[in-house]
Parts: structure tokens; C-alpha cells; sequence
């Protein structure tokens, strides 16, 4: 990437998931936070 930091929030992948503890990566189909760093997938 370009030498920002990106985080779960910002892909295109992450999805909200109201009354849980976790939001969910489309990505990976696996429980993520919004402000966690960034996998390569980030699109």
C-alpha cells in the first residue's frame, strides 16, 4: 500500500453487525472490529 495505516472500517469487505460484540469481515467470513489494522485484502 502506500504507507497509510487502513483499518478493518474503511474495506469494502467489513460489515456492521448490530447487536454484537464484533463486526464481520466479508472477506474472511470471521468477527473483526472497526478499528483493527487492515489485512491485504483491503479493496
Amino acid at each position: 500500500m502506500d504507507g497509510k495505516i487502513y483499518k478493518c472500517g474503511q474495506c469494502r469487505q467489513f460489515t456492521r453487525t448490530p447487536n454484537n460484540s464484533k463486526d464481520l469481515c466479508g472477506a474472511w467470513d470471521q468477527p473483526t472490529m472497526a478499528n483493527r489494522v487492515a489485512c491485504d485484502f483491503l479493496c
